[in-house]
C-alpha cells in the first residue's frame, strides 16, 4: 500500500469516528437543548473543515486530476461520481446548519444521519475501489509525488489546526463516556 493510500485511509478513519458520534446525539435536544446544539455545531464544523477542506479538497485538487488523466473509463466515471458526492455533502451540511438555526432538531438529526450514512458509503467506495486502483495504476514515483503534494496541502492549510480537529473527535468520545 502506498503512503498516499495510507494517508487517505487514516483520514477516513478519523472522519468515521466523527460519524460514529451522530447516533449518540439522537434526542439529546429533549434533555439538554444547548448541549445538543453545541455538539451539532462542533460536528458540522468538523465535517466542513476536516472532511471537506482537509480531505475532500485534497482529493479534488491533488488525486483526482491525475486519475482523470488515465484513459480508463471506469476510473473517470468513479472520480466524477465522487466529486458529485462531495458537492452533495457540502449542500447537505448547509441545509443542516439552516435547520439547526430553526431548531428543527428531529430534521437535523435525520439529515445528519443521512449525511454520515452517505459519507460512509462514499469512503467505502474509495477504500475498496479507488485507492487500490490508484496504487496499481500509478508508478511509485507518481504515488510519492501525490503523497508529498497532499502533505504540502495540509501544511498550507495548517497542520496544527488539522491535529486540533483530530483531537476534538478523540476527546469528544472521552467526554461522551463521562456523560
Amino acid at each position: 500500500m502506498s503512503q498516499i493510500s495510507e494517508l487517505m485511509y487514516k483520514e477516513h478513519a478519523i472522519i468515521l469516528e466523527g460519524a460514529n458520534i451522530v447516533p449518540s446525539l439522537d434526542k439529546l435536544w429533549e434533555v439538554n437543548e444547548q448541549e445538543y446544539t453545541d455538539s451539532i455545531n462542533h460536528l458540522l464544523d468538523f465535517f466542513a473543515e476536516y472532511a471537506d477542506t482537509y480531505h475532500h479538497i485534497k482529493e479534488e485538487k491533488v488525486l483526482f486530476p491525475i486519475l482523470e488523466e488515465s484513459e480508463h473509463a471506469a476510473v473517470i466515471a468513479i472520480v466524477e461520481e465522487l466529486i458529485e458526492h462531495h458537492e452533495n455533502f457540502r449542500g447537505l451540511l448547509v441545509e443542516i446548519r439552516h435547520d439547526l438555526s430553526l431548531k428543527e432538531y428531529a430534521l437535523v438529526q435525520k439529515k445528519l444521519t443521512r449525511y454520515v450514512s452517505d459519507l460512509q458509503d462514499h469512503m467505502a467506495a474509495e477504500n475498496d475501489e479507488l485507492f487500490p486502483m490508484m496504487d496499481t495504476m500509478l508508478t511509485a514515483r507518481e504515488l510519492a509525488k501525490l503523497y508529498f503534494n497532499c502533505i504540502d496541502k495540509d501544511n498550507a492549510l495548517g497542520m496544527e489546526r488539522k491535529e486540533k480537529l483530530e483531537n476534538f473527535i478523540k476527546n469528544f468520545h472521552l467526554n461522551e463516556a463521562t456523560r
